[in-house]
């Protein structure tokens, strides 16, 4: 047990330093309020799935979530022994994907790098303080537009744990 929690230190500290966000979020493992349910900025123009989908593709989202934005079963590669990480799936569905997130909790997550439970996502999805809202908004109107894809990815182990 006392070499979990070594892992997990080493791997947090390895996370906070070379993590790739545009802003570091507080110590891993620490929660955050809640994402405000609704409400929220509002896009300054219209939210556009083809403008969307096209900053996923600048943004790389796919390189992890996959082209269907699904997720992946398998772990992602470069990480530390002992923490595995499995990217989610990103798209409609109500049980395995984003279709119980509202707008604001979505939005939230990309800037703010908060899930909807108000836990912090793991290191090694950035987050992006200073995007746009009209592209926040497009990526948002993306994810919605998918088909819904039931895909039961592993969740990840990361500090927080993610289960």
């Amino acid at each position: 047990m006392r070499s979990v929690k070594f892992v997990r230190v080493l791997f947090s500290l390895v996370a906070l330093l070379g993590c790739s966000s545009e802003e570091t979020l507080g110590p891993p493992g620490s929660v955050s309020a809640p994402p405000p349910a609704d409400g929220g900025a509002a896009p300054t123009g219209p939210a556009s799935p083809a403008t969307g989908q096209t900053a996923v593709g600048t943004r790389k989202c796919t390189d992890c979530h996959g082209a269907n934005m699904a997720g992946s079963a398998a772990k992602l590669g470069g990480q530390p022994a002992g923490i595995d990480l499995y990217a989610p799936n990103l798209t409609p569905d109500p049980e395995t994907g984003i279709g119980s997130w509202t707008d604001s909790q979505l939005r939230y997550a990309i800037r703010e790098g908060i899930d909807k439970d108000g836990l912090k996502l793991c290191p090694q999805m950035q987050h992006y303080l200073t995007m746009p809202e009209d592209e926040v908004a497009s990526i948002i109107a993306y994810l919605r537009s998918l088909p819904p894809v039931k895909n039961a990815v592993r969740e990840s182990v990361c500090p927080p744990l993610k289960r």
